[in-house]
């Protein structure tokens, strides 16, 4: 699954490297929220537990977010960077 993951990543990296630059980190922001919530609704005896990770895991949503936000103007940059060199690699 893993080689699956990697090379489909390859490939759009390659085809869309300012697209896929910005959908990364959606991807990686939904995937975190959709793991806090799916550990909030979780059901176990450990509720303390449950609810520590849960609020963990927004936290760091919370932390993308706001660094997502405040270097918005490097990601811009890292795209660029990707473009080129993917096309060198082309």
């Amino acid at each position: 699954m893993a080689i699956i993951l990697s090379f489909t990543y390859f490939l759009l990296v390659q085809l869309v490297p300012r697209g896929i630059n910005y959908a990364i980190v959606g991807l990686a922001l939904i995937a975190i929220c959709v793991l806090a919530i799916k550990t909030f609704l979780f059901e176990t005896e450990q509720t303390q537990l449950r609810l520590l990770i849960g609020i963990f895991l927004l936290l760091v949503a919370l932390i993308i977010v706001i660094s997502l936000y405040k270097n918005m103007r490097s990601l811009r940059i890292h795209a660029i960077l990707l473009d080129y060199a993917s096309t060198m690699i082309k």
